[in-house]
């Protein structure tokens, strides 16, 4: 499906609840292309990269592969491309060593923030974005004010954080980017991207107030404040929901208002604002 000129979309239906609606697979320039992400090590995957190439056409070849982070749904698809496609495969360093085993030694070249990508006439600028996860990469086209997020911003719901100090410095840089659309790495195509970035730092604020205000109340382990937060939220992600509880918590301890007592799920968070 063809998001906007030199720009096309694979989308592989899901039914896993941290992957909202299915998850993307983008094409981007004319004739010569990048391919941002493969799925994952499945057949569904390499069977609709497959079928929407062969839809193309021969005058159309994958020249690069670039991922977006490091887990399996992004990436898990690198060997099938390199064997099959003969495409470059791009990514964060941090990436390389996780998937290597894989895709082959040497057969991964490292990004670099701020490079510039230049594929069939488009000019994709790398962005590191960490937060979701140390590797996680963010693709802008600039003239178009398109942005791939990955799983850094998805097209339903929030994300899982890894480190939420990193998380909330990254949607800020985005923010100052300007987007104009959101292509991310599960669910729908996101119309404005600026209101949906500001949108994703409301949550996290508003989540940290809520944190704040159960602890003021009384102390409570990380369970405590999920059941207690996230009581209307399909009990399937309050497993994801506790990560991200712990990491706020970790932020406002470091910030000296919240203390803990003990180690573990049964670790006791004091309010000490």
């Amino acid at each position: 499906m063809e998001i906007a000129p030199g720009i096309r979309v694979i989308q592989v239906p899901e039914e896993h609840v941290m992957r909202p609606v299915f998850t993307d697979i983008y094409l981007v320039g004319d004739g010569e292309l990048l391919m941002i992400d493969t799925g994952e090590e499945a057949d569904r995957f390499s069977q609709a990269m497959f079928s929407a190439l062969v839809e193309l056409g021969p005058s159309c070849k994958v020249a690069q592969v670039c991922v977006t982070h490091s887990h399996m749904d992004h990436c898990g698809g690198l060997r099938w491309a390199r064997e099959t496609l003969g495409a470059t495969i791009r990514a964060h360093p941090a990436v390389i060593p996780k998937v290597e085993k894989k895709v082959g030694k040497d057969k991964i070249q490292p990004l670099k923030d701020g490079e510039v990508l230049k594929v069939g006439g488009k000019r994709i600028e790398v962005h590191f974005t960490p937060g979701h996860s140390e590797d996680s990469v963010c693709y802008f086209i600039r003239r178009e004010r398109i942005l791939f997020t990955g799983d850094t911003i998805l097209g339903v719901g929030t994300t899982t954080v890894n480190d939420l100090y990193d998380y909330m410095a990254t949607m800020e840089q985005l923010l100052k980017l300007k987007p104009r659309m959101i292509l991310p790495g599960h669910g729908p195509v996101i119309p404005d991207a600026s209101r949906t970035i500001q949108e994703y730092i409301a949550h996290r604020n508003m989540r940290e107030r809520q944190i704040s205000q159960q602890l003021q109340r009384a102390p409570r382990t990380a369970h405590g404040l999920v059941r207690a937060i996230y009581a209307d939220v399909d009990k399937r992600l309050h497993r994801a929901a506790r990560g991200n509880v712990r990491q706020h918590l970790k932020k406002l301890e470091k910030e000296g208002l919240v203390r803990v007592e003990g180690a573990g799920a049964r670790a006791k968070y004091y309010w000490a604002g």
